[in-house]
């Protein structure tokens, strides 16, 4: 059994307001639980502004009703197989090879190929405590190959351990659409890092920057061998 992925905007949303954090004296030192409230995601065509394009990876964002902290999109394509990429999403030994911060990853529960909770750690500098996320993973394919795996929030699957701050409420979703020269990967998240003393043009201008880095790290290990030729008998290959 492959080892199970993690809700890349969570990860991240932590990453920016730490980095946030150690670029800023106006940050405050308390409890970090409640750092991630997830807002209203939009996936609808209309709205989203090109904000960093570059090495082949697109970065959009879109204002949110009701906050000042945007929605963001990222696209690439990558040459790879649908199979390669729900691999790498699901394989934990690689995580912190692309993402930021991530200091222990573990599936909790395999319910089934398409449907595991996962718990990561994601060290915050002192003296702030690391913080841990659980979330709850559910993979579908539709009838043209594309793949969607709906990324939820399940703070309360295990209890909450003293010396980490639990990430209360977080979601998003990824999107991967086979095409002719390989698979469009598109992931969308909004958050709201609440308890910081931060503008939100600055929380906005490094979560740009942020999704950039990642997901062009994950670009360089998905058109890995391992990956371009895994096999996987719950997702369907458009031949």
């Amino acid at each position: 059994m492959i080892p199970v992925g993690l809700c890349l905007g969570v990860l991240m949303s932590i990453a920016v307001a730490t980095e946030c954090l150690e670029h800023s004296s106006k940050a405050g030192t308390g409890d970090i639980d409640n750092m991630i409230k997830p807002l209203p995601i939009s996936d609808t065509e209309s709205g989203w502004k090109l904000e960093k394009d570059a090495n082949q990876v697109q970065i959009y964002v879109k204002a949110a009703s009701g906050s000042s902290y945007r929605q963001v999109k990222a696209v690439t394509t990558i040459s790879t197989t649908l199979c390669g990429m729900v691999a790498l999403i699901k394989d934990a030994s690689a995580s912190p090879r692309w993402m930021d911060r991530v200091v222990k990853y573990e599936t909790l529960q395999n319910i089934n190929d398409k449907d595991w909770y996962t718990y990561a750690e994601i060290g915050i500098p002192w003296p702030f405590k690391n913080a841990d996320v659980i979330t709850h993973n559910v993979l579908t394919q539709s009838t043209d190959g594309k793949v969607t795996i709906d990324i939820k929030n399940a703070p309360s699957y295990i209890k909450k351990y003293k010396d980490k701050a639990r990430v209360l409420q977080a979601g998003g979703s990824w999107m991967l659409t086979p095409e002719e020269n390989g698979v469009k990967v598109e992931y969308i998240f909004h958050a709201k890092p609440e308890g910081l003393s931060l503008p939100a043009w600055l929380v906005n201008s490094i979560t740009v920057q942020s999704f950039h880095r990642s997901i062009e790290r994950m670009r360089h290990l998905a058109e890995m061998q391992k990956y371009r030729t895994a096999k996987l008998e719950y997702i369907k290959q458009p031949v």
